[in-house]
């Protein structure tokens, strides 16, 4: 593993801060690991013996001969300068492959002096001037890349300055810039590059220990003194005094040391078989990181280790047969320790937690009572106070305190008593009369779990039990009572079973299974839930209750994420994990001495700062080695918070601080594929041309190596909203519009904390259809169709409508014929026999004498002069005999004469005093209009005078009707032709359009009305 790393003088004198290591299996999947190293992008690669393989923390992706290499049996992997990979095969040479392109260039040996020396490789280093060692099975290689040629360099007894052995198993960079070359059989070799020599540190010669010369790894630990792994165990060398040391543990050698590296200020050693130990800086001995036995639980299997590697405050351990180990290196923001029980074995399952005059109590899940210290102990078998004395002596006299398992518990120092929430009731022992009670029913029914329980000052116990709600002991009369559903009339408090309680001034607070949160007065108890105080709904499973120093209250939930209620106001605030937090199952909660909030949750810790705006996650499981709290199984007290778990307790110092931002990568990465080829991607400054036909795959990945289940938001522009991705880590991006993308990923960390990717710039070209210009050329086209149906369509319908024109008037005239007709035949045979008749009869009543006769003559004159009047009016509204004897003035004089003797309404017209052959020719439609205009004034218009005017002009004669009656509106007028009412108005505005004349009428309430028209000539 390529290692260049720069040592202060000062790191010789730091105190160690190596507190404990607990490793967890990162990966398994592919069994014996050679080597681990990170490429400048944070992504992880190991060496097997099936190839290589890229690991994110979630997915792993192998690179083997199937993808160019010549070898899968793989020694090494370095990341070169340009992030190439440079791998050494066991026995292919030295292959050189590329992640962004997938291509690899492989160097083999030949008979060729510029070749590689042999084809097992064992390790790479670059120089600073660029050139790169190789280590092979047989020599050292010097490799120039401006002329791809090597130089050679073997092991000459006869010659000085050569190597030291030809077997050169690893390379290492000083500080000074110098190669260390360490060997099989002759320990380590210094280059100098002025000289182009060597010279030779043999482990045998410079140490009084039996010491071998195979060495395999070499570390600077201060300017003049390096620490090396070797055969015979792990030596530190002064190069000043030519002397190298042993490094035992405990007196004893640590057998084959395999590598050596720096984490932080440790430097960590691993081992052939005895796992992994941590070098002392100032001591200058080993130590173990994990004090249990190899291959138990949170400890490294017991199989041989051949590489290790340091990234972000991890370390990671490639073991042989077991896969990929790593351990969480920075415990400093987590001042935490998990307390487990002693002896081992115990049962450690803490499922209560309570402050009392010795210290915490701890009540577990099958073994009673417990004391928390720096272990757990069995409360009876405590000492030193009358506490732990008064418990023992009543654990004896009734011995299922030490197997029963106990879900809540409270001390009394007043009345001094301990109360048990067990699983078979309330439990109350007193430690003066050393008597136990046990409270297991309730009117004959099982009282069951009793999860919570509040003792007041007087001694009285309220408890909520899983069968009869909440109850309530009263100390006094030792009677029993239960408000449970079937009382609920009278308490109003919903649920019964009961999870949590909490006392806060003259309330208790009480949380339940499935019906959220009530507070509640105690006398009488009358309970008002949650939902009603602040007008939300939070029916979750209520794990605990805690009122802060603020005057709020908090209450954790299973499910639901954290709630915090302000009194004041009525206000709550609700934060889960889209606000951040590592899970929405919150076990039980504390406050800190800076306000904060301590969360224990299905995933391990979480923290909420004081003003509510971060949230901090920690990894527990990989700092502590475990992740599985209880419900509502939480103390504090002055300097430190607990929280009982699955494998004991969780103690906190109070008063740390919140660790700050840190970045994370975001690896955003793919390929887009068009039909000819596939160009990879990554995001960065670059933009990237798209064909419109592309297919965009894209990979992204969250390097922080936590296993925390990542969900992934993405969007294409900045100004664009996140969508969610889910936890897949790839999408397909195909058909996108034409136009610049800017896309980006997102992921929370481990601590709840977004991470950004980096922007993958792409530029989408259109296809020729959707370019600007074949647009407006499509469009100009598109316009000038229609246009051109409009017009033939407008043509067509223009001349359709002359035909009907045409034919309306020909239709018109020989209407108007046929009027004439009729007309001429009423007067002139109707109306002269009707004459005749008439006279006829008058003669002969004039010559009978016969009185009857003569009167029966005389109604039969006057019925005729009825019919000859009748047939008169009929002949004048066909067709005006007038008008074709005298004229359309004379005719419209007549008509308005005639109108006069039958209405008081005021009848004036004017007109010019000659007639055009214009106004000859419409003599009939201007009669017809005038006729229907003064008739519709005179039947609606309720006028006192009717004006008809008639001018002429070159081009049109123009006809006018006003009148000053009531007028009508305009939209009243128009609804009512629409409709078919006025028929009149209807008939005039055709016949006008029959001629290509224009019709007009207006008319407003209280102004009268004018009905105009103008016919062309």
């Amino acid at each position: 593993m390529y290692r260049c790393i720069l040592i202060l003088v000062a790191l010789a004198f730091c105190q160690s801060a190596f507190a404990g290591l607990n490793f967890r299996n990162l990966n398994d999947e592919v069994g014996s690991i050679t080597d681990v190293t990170f490429d400048q992008h944070g992504l992880m690669w190991f060496a097997s013996r099936q190839g290589i393989y890229r690991y994110d923390g979630t997915q792993l992706q192998q690179v083997s001969s199937a993808q160019g290499l010549s070898d899968d049996d793989i020694r090494k992997i370095v990341v070169g300068p340009d992030n190439r990979l440079w791998i050494g095969t066991n026995s292919g040479g030295l292959n050189v492959y590329d992640p962004e392109t997938g291509s690899v260039r492989v160097y083999r040996h030949s008979e060729d002096s510029t070749t590689l020396s042999n084809d097992s490789v064992y390790d790479i280093a670059f120089a600073e001037n660029g050139d790169v060692w190789v280590a092979t099975q047989s020599g050292l290689n010097r490799f120039t890349t401006d002329t791809q040629a090597f130089q050679r360099y073997f092991h000459r007894p006869s010659e000085g300055g050569s190597i030291a052995a030809n077997y050169t198993f690893s390379l290492y960079i000083d500080q000074q810039q110098r190669l260390w070359v360490a060997t099989i059989g002759g320990g380590v070799s210094v280059y100098n590059s002025r000289l182009d020599t060597f010279s030779t540190v043999k482990l045998s010669e410079v140490t009084e220990a039996d010491a071998s010369d195979d060495v395999f790894s070499v570390l600077q630990v201060s300017p003049e003194s390096y620490l090396l792994a070797s055969r015979s165990g792990l030596y530190r060398f002064n190069e000043l005094s030519n002397e190298a040391h042993p490094v035992t543990y405990q007196g004893s050698p640590i057998g084959t040391a395999t590598d050596i590296v720096w984490a932080k200020n440790d430097v960590y050693v691993s081992t052939l078989n005895r796992g992994v130990f941590v070098y002392d800086l100032e001591s200058g001995t080993l130590q173990t990181p994990n004090d249990a036995p190899l291959g138990s639980v949170s400890q490294l299997p017991s199989v041989p280790i051949f590489d290790m590697d340091v990234y972000e405050s991890q370390l990671f351990v490639g073991t042989w047969g077991k896969g990929l180990y790593a351990a969480y290196l920075d415990n400093s923001e987590l001042e935490a320790q998990l307390i487990r029980p002693t002896p081992a074995g115990e049962l450690s399952n803490v499922t209560a937690l309570t402050s009392s005059d010795v210290g915490v109590l701890a009540g577990s899940f099958g073994a009673g009572l417990m004391a928390v210290s720096d272990h757990l102990q069995r409360l009876e078998g405590s000492t030193g106070h009358t506490l732990n004395q008064g418990y023992r002596a009543l654990v004896q006299s009734y011995p299922e305190l030490r197997a029963i398992g106990v879900l809540a518990v409270a001390y009394s120092a007043a009345h001094a008593r301990l109360y048990l929430g067990t699983v078979e009731g309330l439990w109350v022992a007193d430690l003066k009369s050393l008597q136990l009670r046990k409270y297991s029913r309730y009117q004959e029914k099982v009282i069951g779990y009793v999860n919570a329980l509040e003792v007041q000052e007087n001694g009285d116990v309220w408890f909520g039990s899983g069968g009869e709600g909440l109850m309530h002991l009263d100390s006094s009369s030792d009677v029993l009572i239960a408000f449970n559903e079937q009382n609920a009339d009278r308490h109003n408090l919903a649920g019964q079973y009961v999870t949590a309680l909490h006392f806060e001034r003259d309330y208790l607070w009480v949380g339940t299974r499935s019906n959220g949160l009530s507070r509640c007065t105690i006398r009488p108890l009358a309970c008002q839930h949650i939902d009603a105080l602040t007008g939300t709904t939070t029916h979750f499973n209520v794990t605990a209750i805690r009122a802060l120093s603020s005057g709020s209250i908090v209450f954790a939930t299973r499910g639901g994420g954290l709630y915090e209620f302000t009194p004041e106001n009525s206000s709550i605030r609700h934060f889960a994990e889209d606000d951040g937090l590592g899970s929405n199952i919150i076990l039980a909660v504390e406050e800190d001495v800076d306000r904060s909030l301590w969360l224990s949750t299905s995933k391990g810790l979480s923290r909420l700062n004081a003003t509510r705006d971060s949230i901090y996650n920690y990894p527990v499981g990989a700092m502590l080695g475990m992740a599985h709290f209880n419900a509502h199984s939480s103390q504090a007290d002055a300097e430190h918070i607990y929280f009982g778990a699955l494998e004991g307790v969780v103690k906190l110092k109070k008063g740390t601080t919140l660790p700050q931002q840190q970045a994370k990568t975001v690896l955003l990465a793919g390929q887009i594929r068009n039909k000819d080829e596939t160009v990879m991607v990554q995001a960065g400054a670059v933009t990237h041309d798209v064909a419109p036909q592309s297919v965009i795959e894209l990979e992204f990945a969250l390097l922080d190596y936590i296993e925390t289940q990542k969900l992934y938001h993405y969007r294409l522009a900045a100004d664009q909203e996140w969508q969610l991705a889910g936890s897949g880590q790839q999408f397909l991006l195909h058909h996108l519009a034409p136009g610049s993308y800017n896309i980006q990923v997102r992921s929370r960390d481990h601590a709840g904390r977004w991470q950004y990717s980096e922007s993958l710039g792409l530029k989408v070209y259109p296809y020729f259809w959707q370019t600007w210009w074949f647009q407006v050329i499509w469009l100009s086209s598109l316009l000038l169709m229609l246009w051109w149906l409009h017009k033939r369509r407008t043509a067509r319908l223009a001349q359709r409508n002359q035909d009907l024109m045409r034919l309306q008037q020909q239709k018109q005239q020989a209407r108007e014929q046929e009027r004439q007709h009729l007309s001429r035949e009423l007067h002139d045979e109707i109306g002269q026999n009707l004459t005749a008749c008439k006279l006829s009869l008058q003669m002969q009543h004039s010559s009978t004498k016969d009185e009857d006769a003569r009167n029966k003559l005389a109604g039969t004159v006057a019925l005729v002069d009825k019919i000859i009047s009748h047939t008169r009016d009929l002949t004048q509204s066909l067709r005006p005999p007038r008008l074709d004897e005298l004229g359309l003035f004379v005719a419209l004089d007549k008509y308005l004469e005639e109108l006069r003797g039958y209405t008081d309404v005021e009848l004036e017209s004017q007109w010019p005093a000659e007639l055009t052959d214009e106004l000859q020719e419409h003599r009939e439609l201007i009669f017809r209009l005038v006729q229907e205009a003064v008739n519709n004034a005179l039947k609606h218009a309720n006028a006192r005078a009717i004006y008809v005017t008639i001018t002429q002009s070159s081009r049109s004669i123009r006809v006018t009707v006003t009148d000053d009656g009531e007028g009508v509106e305009t939209k009243v007028r128009d609804r009512k032709m629409a409709s078919g009412q006025h028929l009149g108005l209807l008939g005039m505005r055709e016949r006008l359009y029959e001629v290509g004349g224009e019709f007009k009428f207006e008319s407003s309430v209280g102004h009268g009305s004018s009905v105009s028209a103008r016919i062309p000539i």
